[in-house]
């Protein structure tokens, strides 16, 4: 068929088409560029020169598009499926559903057994090796491997610690704790308890570099050690306000000791009871802390957590907060240095940022 021949006259629900797919904000430019050859197509208002030269783009191209909008409309395709690119055959697979399958089963035994080479870690370069002409009966390439990887989501060089909760009843602990979040006792002041044990005191050698354009931040890289910090402090879940106590150990006298000021913080006749959410530390039952509680009958109950389970424990979230906006490249001389700071920190918490959090467990709303 010759180009004078590729005549377009457009219907009415084409050139409506078109003209909805040209307004559209977000098409690619070759969509675009076959929407113009087809509007300008239209009873002969450009020629195929005078369109290849407006576009600037080949003759041959106008002609293709042309005669591809004719056969989609004798075949009654859709006027945007007439635009697209057909499927392209390509070049056949090299490895077969078969063999895939078994690069990634054998990631995963890597991945998951010792190995008697006392490997720890297999990278893809090692898979490649140990797979070619051996098990897999062909070739393949380190970078077949990393490439099967990103189809099947695998990142086998990742990982982050996980700790295996082995509490029979964790589900009906958790739902517990998680209806305290929801409906708080009327009777008190439902706080979160815990520690953050072994804060370390570290000094520089020397002061990090001044920060220059263009570079990260240059700290120094030796350091002195003067010990360790314990920090005991609640979370209050209606308002978020924190109280904190730092200590050199984190024994049952400590935690006799934070309740004393816990007790005289929070007056029975202002706030109640008080119901603390905590884990099943052993100074929680020790007998120090079971004098102070027949001392004080009533002033405290302790609604414990599921074994391995503090992530239910909404002062974690504060301990990361703590982490990375209080801690995070410090420099300390003494105990008595950071103790200062991070009591400081606490009332700039309570000043400016104290607020209840909107926390869920598995989509579910557990705070206000």
């Amino acid at each position: 068929m010759e180009p004078f021949k590729y005549v377009i006259r457009l219907k009415g629900k084409e050139k409506k088409a078109l003209r909805t797919l040209k307004r559209q904000g977000q098409i690619t430019a070759r969509l675009l560029e076959r929407i113009l050859i087809l509007l300008w197509a239209d009873r002969n208002r450009t020629t195929i020169e005078e369109t290849a030269k407006r576009l600037e783009c080949g003759r041959d191209k106008v002609i293709f598009w042309r005669r591809r909008f004719l056969e989609g409309r004798a075949n009654k395709l859709p006027v945007l499926q007439r635009l697209q690119d057909l499927p392209r055959s390509g070049r056949p697979p090299v490895f077969t559903p078969e063999q895939r399958e078994l690069v990634i089963l054998k990631t995963l035994e890597q991945h998951q057994a010792a190995r008697a080479d006392g490997i720890t870690v297999c990278t893809s370069r090692d898979l490649a090796e140990q797979l070619s002409g051996g098990v897999l009966k062909v070739a393949i390439s380190h970078s077949t491997i990393v490439r099967l990887w990103d189809e099947m989501e695998l990142k086998p060089w990742r990982w982050h610690y996980w700790l295996t909760c082995t509490d029979p009843d964790l589900v009906r602990k958790s739902r517990r704790i998680c209806r305290l979040y929801r409906h708080p006792p009327s009777d008190g002041t439902l706080l979160c308890f815990d520690e953050k044990p072994g804060i370390q005191i570290l000094e520089r050698r020397h002061p990090d570099l001044p920060l220059v354009m263009g570079h990260i931040t240059r700290r120094e890289f030796e350091y002195k050690r003067h010990g360790t910090l314990d920090l005991l402090a609640t979370f209050q879940v209606s308002t978020g306000r924190v109280i904190g106590r730092c200590y050199p150990q984190h024994r049952a006298v400590e935690l006799v000791d934070f309740l004393d000021r816990l007790h005289r913080a929070l007056p029975p006749e202002d706030y109640g009871v008080l119901h603390l959410v905590s884990d099943n530390g052993s100074t929680r039952t020790a007998p120090e802390t079971q004098e102070w509680m027949e001392q004080h009958p009533g002033r405290i109950v302790w609604h414990f957590l599921p074994t391995h389970a503090s992530w239910l424990n909404q002062i974690e979230i504060w301990f990361s907060v703590l982490q990375r906006k209080g801690l995070a490249r410090g420099s300390w001389c003494d105990y008595a240095e950071l103790k200062r700071h991070i009591l400081a920190f606490i009332r700039t918490h309570n000043r400016l940022w104290a607020h209840p959090y909107r926390w869920t467990y598995k989509g579910l709303p557990l705070a206000a």
